[in-house]
């Protein structure tokens, strides 16, 4: 598909070169050349002439037989021709270029630069672009396969994901929904990191309790109880892996623990 927009653009440029060359017509070199080359066929059209008319001399006093004054005759006739063919050449370089010259070479240049928007139209169509700067977070297909997307049967090609600014989401038990506020100091932990604390900020808050999203796999877990959806923003420069089980810490009176 590229390279069908490099020949496209090529096409354009060599297009836009013949309608200059149409517009200004020919160069001073070659109009001195033409001109030159006018010169030298006058002198051999006048050196013929006087050759023809001499010899037209010597058959009328019998000195030369015929066919050699016919010859120098057609000489002459050969140089005329071929002046007039120059006259007519060097005429044409001189003259200015004709309307209709340059209508066809701007009609040429306008359908090469269609073919060039035709080409890059295509290769848009082959291009998919994120609405979001990210990372890629998962390839679901690979190169070569198909893809059949739907509003009821998604088939996701990637999934990108806004790693500027991390976020984590934390279940907050039922029974403590009431210690936490949009703007509460937070910090989470991970097993990968030892002791180390990313902090951040509750900037979020549920409306409305559900199940549980995240499980501990504690054998003293419960799983009836209901939860209020929280979201903690840790501070920016944080690095995390994505999709990494932290525990959650929001600082309450007393400091709350959620995992």
């Amino acid at each position: 598909m590229k390279a069908q927009i490099q020949t496209a653009a090529a096409q354009v440029k060599q297009n836009e070169a013949e309608v200059r060359k149409t517009v200004n017509g020919a160069r001073a070199q070659e109009r001195r050349e033409a001109f030159l080359t006018v010169e030298e066929n006058q002198a051999v059209l006048e050196n013929a002439r006087a050759e023809m008319e001499r010899h037209n001399q010597l058959f009328a006093a019998g000195i030369i037989s015929r066919e050699d004054n016919e010859r120098y005759a057609r000489e002459f006739q050969v140089a005329k021709a071929k002046f007039e063919e120059v006259q007519q050449h060097h005429a044409l370089i001189n003259d200015r270029p004709r309307e209709e010259d340059i209508a066809a070479a701007e009609a040429a240049l306008e359908v090469a630069k269609a073919q060039l928007a035709e080409a890059e139209a295509r290769c848009e169509k082959t291009l998919i672009r994120s609405p979001i700067e990210g990372m890629v977070l998962r390839k679901h297909h690979r190169s070569g396969e198909s893809v059949s997307n739907s509003s009821t049967v998604p088939d996701p090609i990637v999934t990108i994901g806004d790693n500027s600014v991390l976020r984590v989401r934390v279940d907050v038990d039922e029974t403590e929904v009431a210690q936490v506020r949009v703007g509460q100091p937070a910090y989470v932990t991970a097993d990968a990191y030892r002791t180390q604390k990313f902090t951040g900020r509750v900037i979020r808050v549920g409306n409305e309790l559900g199940h549980k999203n995240i499980r501990t796999d504690e054998p003293t877990e419960r799983v009836d109880t209901k939860i209020l959806e929280t979201l903690i923003q840790l501070d920016p420069g944080t690095q995390l892996p994505d999709g990494l089980r932290v525990d959650a810490y929001i600082r309450t009176a007393p400091e709350v623990a959620f995992k």
